[in-house]
């Protein structure tokens, strides 16, 4: 029941295509085992952020909020090389996209019902 509401919820606010077939296998893997993909992201993160002798450790997650442009650049990068690993580690394409990923707005809003407003990102 709950992940019946989560999927359903999640395709209402966009956060999951509106068609299971739009997705890869690698997706659904990720959404189905996400605190599993949670903890060995962030066990990656602090493998990465090592002190390397320094008294104080990066930390990639305060860089990109309250860090300035080079600090969140660097925190991107390392969190996105972080995902990549773990993704790569149990046999998912990182660089995978939707299957249609040419589809246009319009094909999205007729999954939804006609009274729902759609907030579109600025």
């Amino acid at each position: 029941m709950i992940d019946r509401m989560n999927r359903w919820v999640g395709r209402q606010r966009r956060w999951l295509p509106p068609v299971d077939m739009q997705a890869g296998k690698g997706f659904w893997q990720q959404f189905e085992q996400a605190e599993a993909f949670d903890k060995a992201f962030h066990t990656e993160v602090n493998k990465q952020c090592k002190c390397d002798g320094r008294a104080i450790r990066f930390d990639p997650f305060w860089a990109i909020k309250h860090g300035g442009e080079s600090e969140r650049e660097r925190g991107h990068g390392l969190l996105t090389q972080a995902m990549s690993t773990v993704l790569a580690s149990r046999g998912i394409d990182p660089d995978a996209v939707l299957e249609n990923a040419q589809s246009s707005l319009l094909e999205w809003t007729g999954c939804l019902p006609s009274t729902t407003d759609l907030a579109l990102a600025s």
